[in-house]
Parts: C-alpha cells; sequence; structure tokens
C-alpha cells in the first residue's frame, strides 16, 4: 500500500488571493480539500510551507494517500493539483481530493526498475528504454501501491514488458485498456556486432 503522510492543517474561514497572501506570508500554504459523500463540502485550508516542502521534495506525492488533520479530526486525501512557483518552483497551492473508505480512485503511480545492472540484454550491448514512466490506475483506496516495481534482470534484446505481464493489486485495472508496453530492450548483440563487422571486412577484401 502507498505510503501514507500526515500534515496538520487549520481551517480558512475566507478565501481569495488577499487571504492566500497573507496566508503564504505566514509561512503556509492554502489548500482545499474536495470531494467524497455528496453531503461534504470544499474545506479552504492552511498547511506549514515548511513541512509540506519537506515532502514535495521527496518526490512522487501524488501517488500517496495523506491524512489532513483539522481540528483534531483525520481527514484522508489524495493530492490532485500542486500549483508551483513559476522560478523556485516552491508549492503556493494544493487541490486534494477526499477519500471515501472502500472506494475506487485514479492515480499515476510511477514504475521502479530493479535490477538494471544485471540485465542481460544491456550487457549485450542492448537499450533499455523506458516507454511508460508511469501507469495510470483505476486502484482501490486501501491496495492503492506506492510504485509499480519491474524486475529487468532477465530481459535480453528483443524482449519487452507489457502491462499485461505485471502483478497489479487486487482489483486495480489500468485506464488504457491496451496491452501496451511499459519496458523494452532494442540494438544488437556483441556477437551480431562481430559478425556484421567481419563480413563488411570480408566484402571489402
Amino acid at each position: 500500500m502507498s505510503e501514507k503522510i500526515t500534515f496538520i492543517g487549520e481551517i480558512k474561514e475566507k478565501s481569495g488571493k488577499g487571504v492566500a497572501r497573507q496566508v503564504r506570508r505566514e509561512g503556509k500554504i492554502p489548500a482545499i480539500i474536495y470531494g467524497g459523500n455528496p453531503s461534504d463540502s470544499p474545506l479552504m485550508l492552511s498547511l506549514s510551507q515548511n513541512e509540506f516542502n519537506r515532502v514535495y521534495q521527496r518526490g512522487r506525492l501524488k501517488s500517496k494517500l495523506v491524512e489532513v488533520i483539522l481540528n483534531g479530526k483525520p481527514v484522508l486525501v489524495i493530492p490532485r493539483e500542486i500549483e508551483t512557483h513559476p522560478v523556485t518552483d516552491n508549492p503556493m497551492h494544493v487541490d486534494f481530493q477526499r477519500i471515501v473508505t472502500g472506494s475506487l480512485i485514479k492515480a499515476e503511480i510511477p514504475v521502479k526498475l530493479i535490477n538494471e545492472d544485471k540485465c542481460i540484454g544491456v550487457k549485450s550491448g542492448g537499450v533499455l528504454n523506458i516507454v511508460h514512466h508511469s501507469i495510470s490506475l483505476m486502484c482501490p483506496v486501501e491496495k492503492l501501491p506506492e510504485s509499480i516495481t519491474i524486475d529487468v534482470g532477465a530481459l535480453d534484446i528483443g524482449a519487452s514488458i507489457h502491462i499485461n505481464d505485471i502483478q497489479l493489486p487486487e482489483g486495480a485495472k489500468p485506464l488504457e485498456r491496451s496491452n501496451f508496453t511499459i519496458i523494452s530492450v532494442s540494438g544488437r548483440s556483441q556477437d551480431e556486432g562481430e559478425g556484421g563487422a567481419e563480413a563488411t571486412e570480408s566484402t571489402a577484401s
């Protein structure tokens, strides 16, 4: 399951650009929580800028579940949009979607490769191609993975791994229906390269 992060939030009674600027001057970042059950209203809030930045800089925040504590009560959400400063890249505003336990959610899950240094095809002179760095899934919130791990050690030249080759969490389905390629190895082997060179030399003589 995806790592769950906790932030302490503070409800904002007012909204607008002036309020947002004041919030930032206080060392906080404005945010909104929307979605959930039909009876749930959007919540305007603020978070500690330093605390949020530390988590944001680790990366992959949009694939993690977040628990926002508001007035002592936890609200389960997932980050959807993070507005950043055009120069500093520091977060300036965050949109969270409220999560209902037992529901399905859409999420971009990053692909994580292991055993790249042992890849048979690469050792033979091939090139490892990452076609998809992340996969869009519809997944039960309780099964949301932090990443999709793929072992590429046994891949030889010409081999590839498709989405149907991946064991996804129970109940998870890719949003794209085709059996798309995630990883492939292209190029010629060392033997083919040497053979080609010998054939060229023989023709030239």
